[in-house]
């Protein structure tokens, strides 16, 4: 790989605490074999596993390739979006390849196929690749979920708009892009801005398309960002991100996308028995959303006085519940 020339493919790299893992991803890296100079963007958020220790070794090996920023207080925790605040600003490559520490990949050709249908299709904005999951926790890998885009033996499978949020074939360590189609401002619109916000963004700017190859690993552990955060606030989460994109956009596909968010939310609730207070404001949020006139409130108003333990009546309202939600 040529590493003194203006590189074609910046690769950002976000770590925080993955010292366990960083070198593999490193590999992954410095691995790649391409006709093309890269440089590899590396942001530390202040780390202290001695992940630190690691990128300057890899710094220090590799000086024309790593250029690392390290930080002394976290930045994420500070609502801080890194990636748009720290990384891309200072990529000077045409494309941006995402890999995050304690993922990897494991083909050294990735780049090189990616850069050369985007060299050769300039109306795409987004190339994206099939993964492996590995379960850190059990030593066992498993397949994703888009085995049956490929069943037919396509080796490619381009993504509509409207697909685009139900399949969700761009985990970011198997996404690049292309730099001209993201505008950076698109952050300043959102109050919660993630992954999904920015290849939306690019979508509507240029096409998506997903390789049927499997050339990446993403690692699922109890250190990871996403994993440790509870599962009534992931969905939480999901629902202000879509509730945002659906209010500057009004498309008819978004506003699908946070009907569903809205049921999800819901069921949840139900099931758990939780947080009546803010059930009532999401059935209502909901209500006003697909102007229905039954009033779902007032079962689940039953459900929670009858209970769906001790009562057949509790049970039947929470299967009628589910079926209307």
């Amino acid at each position: 790989m040529k590493t003194n020339e203006e590189p074609l493919v910046s690769v950002c790299c976000l770590v925080y605490n993955h010292a366990p893992y960083l070198r593999e991803c490193f590999e992954g890296f410095v691995m790649q074999k391409t006709n093309f100079p890269i440089e590899i963007l590396v942001h530390d958020d202040a780390s202290t596993d001695g992940s630190q220790e690691i990128i300057k070794e890899y710094t220090a090996k590799y000086p024309t390739l790593f250029k690392p920023i390290y930080q002394k207080e976290n930045q994420y925790s500070k609502g801080i979006g890194v990636s748009v605040t720290y990384q891309f600003p200072r990529a000077k490559g045409k494309y941006i390849a995402l890999c995050e520490g304690d993922d990897y990949w494991t083909d050294p050709y990735k780049l090189q196929k990616q850069v050369d249908f985007l060299e050769q299709n300039p109306d795409f904005g987004l190339v994206a690749h099939r993964m492996k999951i590995y379960n850190q926790n059990t030593n066992t890998f498993s397949e994703d979920w888009l085995g049956h885009l490929f069943e037919n033996g396509n080796k490619s499978y381009e993504i509509k708009m409207e697909e685009f949020f139900k399949i969700w074939a761009n985990h970011p360590c198997t996404v690049m892009f292309r730099k001209s189609m993201y505008d950076i401002e698109d952050v300043k619109y959102y109050t919660y801005y993630r992954d999904v916000n920015m290849f939306f963004n690019i979508l509507m700017h240029g096409r998506l398309i997903c390789f049927s190859d499997c050339s990446a690993v993403y690692r699922i552990h109890e250190g990871g960002v996403w994993s440790m955060i509870p599962i009534l606030k992931k969905k939480e989460l999901d629902l202000k991100v879509h509730r945002e994109l659906y209010n500057r956009y009004k498309i008819p596909f978004l506003k699908q996308m946070y009907i569903y968010q809205l049921k999800d939310n819901i069921r949840y609730i139900v099931d758990y028995e939780i947080e009546w207070n803010k059930m009532y404001d999401l059935y209502n949020e909901l209500r006003n959303l697909r102007k229905e006139s039954y009033n779902l409130y007032v079962l689940f108003l039953i459900k929670k006085i009858v209970g769906g333990k001790l009562f057949s009546l509790g049970n039947k309202v929470c299967k009628k519940l589910k079926k209307i939600v």
